[in-house]
């Protein structure tokens, strides 16, 4: 078992970068938020069954793996962002192109495994 002055040799760097930005990536966290609202808009308008909107918020937290306050938090910043989605509605079909790692045809049984919860 290494020590921890061994550790640090081995994952020591020369200098750091000073103008490297702690924290999270902004432009990843933008594409996660764009997402965030294309789904928020596919299980209100596109979703077979009509879901409460508690409903929506503990999916999308299954989903992105983010608190139920996050998620509102999110689609109150980007309430612009859903406005022109909603002007210009896209179709399951659109969505699966702009975001092809998401499922966007949902089967009976996730429908009835999601109105349970």
């Amino acid at each position: 078992m290494l020590g921890i002055r061994q550790h640090t040799k081995l994952v020591a760097t020369e200098t750091p970068c000073l103008n490297q930005g702690r924290g999270r990536n902004a432009n990843l966290c933008a594409e996660r938020d764009l997402l965030l609202i294309h789904r928020y808009y596919f299980y209100t308008r596109l979703f077979p069954l009509r879901l409460a909107y508690d409903a929506i918020i503990t999916q999308l937290q299954k989903e992105f793996h983010l608190s139920n306050k996050r998620i509102v938090d999110v689609i109150k910043d980007n309430d612009d962002e859903l406005k022109k989605i909603v002007q210009s509605p896209p179709t399951a079909n659109m969505l699966s192109k702009k975001f092809p790692h998401y499922n966007w045809k949902i089967k009976t049984e996730n429908l009835i495994q999601i109105n349970r919860k």
